[in-house]
C-alpha cells in the first residue's frame, strides 16, 4: 500500500515483488507492475497495474544460486591449484587451493591480467592462448611455479573452456612430489636388481673357482699331504684367503638374493648380543655399543646366520664413520605396518606386526647425494684399505629375502640412523645348532659337475672322507650313468647350472629312474629353479658354494642316515 501511495505522488513507473498465499495454502510469488494514468492536465487519475506470476522463475534462480554455491564449494575444495582466464588472459576464476598457494586472494586477481598478478604464469601465456585458440588440452612440467625454493615437482594442465565458443580456460596446477618420489623408488628398485643380476652372476662364476681352490688347501692341510712346516704356512695363507673372497662373494649374493638361506625361528636379541660381543672385541675401544631391547615380539623366521652377518656388516660400517671415535646405539621394538604403508614402500611387504631393529651412530654422516647408492655393491665412502663396499650390499640383499625392509636417515656431522623391518613371529626360537668336525663315511656318490677342478678336488675330498667315487661331467651324461648303475649308486651330489642337462633336470629323469634316490644340489647359488620346488617333489637337500669339509661330510652323513 505504501510503495502504490508513494508511485501515486511521484507519477512513476514501478515494479516490486510479493507474495500471496492462495486458499490451498501454496505460496505464490508474484511480479507487480505498476505504472500511473493522467488526466489532460497531466494530473494523476488512476493507477493501473498486472500480476505476473514468477514462482516458477523464482525456483529456477534459487536452484541455479544453490548449483553455483555448490560448484564453487567443489572448486575451492580441490586439492589441486586452479585459476581461470578468458580469452584475453584476465583471472575469472581463483580458488582457495590457489590462495593458499599463492597468498593473493579471489578479491586481489579477479579481473586483472594473470601474468600481471602472477608472473610465475608469464612463461605460460602462450601455450595458454594457444589451447584457447585450438580448444586443444597442453599439459606442462614446471619445478617453480608455486615452491618458494622451486624444489616441489608440478604438473600443470590447461583445459579450454568450450560451449558454442571458446571463452576461456582452466589452469590447474598439482604438486606431484609424492608420485616423483614413488617413481624415483621404483627405478632404484629396478636399477638394484640389474645390478643384483649382475652381482650374483658374478659370484656364482667366481664361486666355482673358490670351491676348488678351498677343497685343494684342505686335502694339502690332511696330515697325508707330507708337506713342511713352510708350505704348511703358505697352505694356510691359502685357506684364508680363499675364505675371505668366499665371504665376499656371499655378500654378492646375498645382495643378489641368489644365495641359498636356511630358515628358522631365531630370537633378535640373542642375534643382537652375539653381534656386540663380536663388535666390543672387534672396534676400536674409542667406539662405544650401547642396547636397548624394548621389542615385546622379537623372534621372526629367518636365517640366524645372515641376519648376524647383516649386523656386523652394519656395525662396521658404522664405525668407518667414526674414525675419532663415537658410539652406536643398537635399539628394539615394534611396529604395525598397515596397507597404505606396505603398498607405499618399495620393498615386498605385507601389513601385520614387524620387528623393528635401529642402529644410531654418532659419525660424520652420509651425503644426501651419496644416500640412494649407499646399498648398491662396490660403493664405498671408506678409504681404500677400509672397506669393500660389499656390506651394505650384502644387509640389503639380506633384509630382502626376510620379507623386510630396511631405510636409512642421516645428517652431515650428526650422524646416521639405519632402520630394519621385519616380520613377527610368534613361535619360540629354535635353538641354535653348531657344526662339528669332518665326518667320515661310506658309500658310493656319483658328483655332477660341468667344472674339471670341481670334479677333481671334488672327488679327493669325498675319497678322504671314506667314500667310493663316480664322476660326471654334466646332466646329461649323469643320467646315462645313473640308468645303468642305480641300484649301486647310495647318493648324488649334482651342480645345478651345467650345459647340456642343468641339475633340476637331470634330478627329475634320475627320480623316473628311481623314485627313491638321494640327489644333493649343489651349486654357487639358487635362483635358476627354485629349490624349495624340487624338495617338495623329493630333493634330498641343497648345499651353497664353496663349501668347508666340515660343513659338506655333515651334511653328507644327515642326508645319508635319513
Amino acid at each position: 500500500r505504501e510503495q502504490l501511495l508513494s508511485l501515486a505522488r511521484k507519477n512513476t513507473v514501478r515494479e516490486f515483488e510479493t507474495s500471496f498465499i492462495r486458499p490451498d495454502g501454496t505460496v505464490v510469488d508474484t511480479l507487480i507492475t505498476v505504472y500511473p494514468v493522467l488526466d489532460e492536465d497531466r494530473e494523476l487519475k488512476f493507477l493501473e497495474g498486472n500480476l505476473t506470476d514468477i514462482t516458477e522463475k523464482k525456483l529456477a534462480a534459487k536452484e541455479l544460486h544453490n548449483l553455483r554455491r555448490h560448484l564453487s564449494r567443489i572448486i575451492d575444495s580441490m586439492p589441486s591449484v586452479l585459476m581461470g582466464v578468458d580469452t584475453q588472459g584476465m583471472v575469472t576464476l581463483w580458488n582457495k587451493t590457489a590462495e593458499q598457494n599463492t597468498g593473493l586472494t579471489a578479491e586481489e586477481v579477479k579481473g586483472k591480467y594473470l601474468a600481471e598478478v602472477f608472473p610465475q604464469m608469464s612463461t605460460e601465456m602462450d601455450k595458454i592462448s594457444l589451447s584457447i585458440r585450438t580448444g586443444e588440452v597442453l599439459q606442462d612440467k614446471k619445478r617453480a611455479m608455486l615452491s618458494e625454493n622451486g624444489a616441489c615437482p608440478e604438473d600443470i594442465t590447461i583445459f579450454p573452456l568450450i560451449g558454442e565458443d571458446i571463452n576461456g580456460a582452466v589452469i590447474r596446477i598439482d604438486d606431484v612430489t609424492k608420485e616423483c618420489e614413488l617413481e624415483q623408488q621404483l627405478n632404484h628398485s629396478r636399477k638394484m636388481d640389474a645390478i643384483g643380476q649382475l652381482a650374483g652372476g658374478i659370484a656364482h662364476d667366481f664361486n666355482n673357482v673358490l670351491g676348488a681352490i678351498i677343497g685343494a688347501a684342505e686335502l694339502l692341510q690332511s696330515p697325508d699331504a707330507g708337506l713342511d712346516s713352510e708350505a704348511s704356512e703358505l697352505v694356510d695363507m691359502i685357506l684364508q684367503a680363499g675364505t675371505r673372497a668366499a665371504d665376499l662373494t656371499a655378500k654378492l649374493l646375498a645382495f643378489g638374493r641368489k644365495g641359498k638361506i636356511t630358515t628358522s625361528v631365531v630370537d633378535i636379541h640373542e642375534i643382537i648380543d652375539n653381534t656386540v660381543s663380536i663388535l666390543a672385541s672387534t672396534l676400536d675401544k674409542i667406539i662405544t655399543i650401547s642396547v636397548h631391547k624394548e621389542a615385546a615380539v622379537h623372534t621372526i623366521v629367518g636365517d640366524a646366520s645372515g641376519l648376524h652377518n647383516a649386523l656386523i656388516n652394519m656395525g662396521i660400517n658404522a664405525s668407518h664413520a667414526m674414525p675419532d671415535g663415537g658410539s652406536i646405539t643398537i635399539s628394539t621394538g615394534n611396529v604395525y605396518l598397515d596397507n597404505t604403508y606396505c603398498e607405499n614402500s618399495s620393498f615386498e611387504i605385507e601389513p601385520g606386526e614387524y620387528v623393528e631393529i635401529q642402529m644410531r651412530d654418532t659419525g660424520c654422516g652420509i651425503p644426501r647425494e651419496n644416500i640412494r647408492k649407499i646399498f648398491e655393491p662396490f660403493f664405498t665412502t671408506s678409504e681404500q684399505e677400509s672397506g669393500t663396499g660389499l656390506g651394505l650390499a650384502a644387509v640389503y640383499g639380506t633384509v630382502q629375502d626376510h620379507q623386510g625392509s630396511i631405510s636409512v636417515y642421516s645428517e652431515e656431522g650428526r650422524g646416521s640412523v639405519f632402520k630394519i623391518l621385519l616380520p613377527c613371529s610368534y613361535e619360540e626360537a629354535d635353538a641354535v645348532q653348531i657344526n662339528p668336525d669332518v665326518v667320515t663315511g661310506s658309500g658310493k656318490i656319483l658328483l655332477v659337475d660341468d667344472e674339471e677342478l670341481i670334479r677333481t678336488t671334488g672327488k679327493l675330498m669325498l675319497e678322504k672322507m671314506g667314500y667310493t667315487v663316480l664322476l660326471a661331467e654334466n646332466g646329461r651324461s649323469a643320467v646315462e650313468l645313473f640308468k645303468q648303475i642305480y641300484k649301486e649308486i647310495d647318493l648324488v651330489v649334482m651342480d645345478m647350472v651345467m650345459p647340456e642337462m642343468n641339475g633340476g633336470d637331470a634330478f627329475e629323469e634320475m627320480r623316473r629312474i628311481d623314485p627313491a634316490c638321494k640327489v644333493i644340489i649343489s651349486s654357487g647359488f639358487s635362483r635358476s629353479r627354485n629349490i624349495d620346488e624340487l624338495k617338495s617333489i623329493g630333493l634330498s637337500g641343497f648345499i651353497q658354494k664353496p663349501f668347508r669339509n666340515s660343513k659338506l661330510s655333515q651334511f653328507l652323513a644327515e642326508v645319508l642316515s635319513s
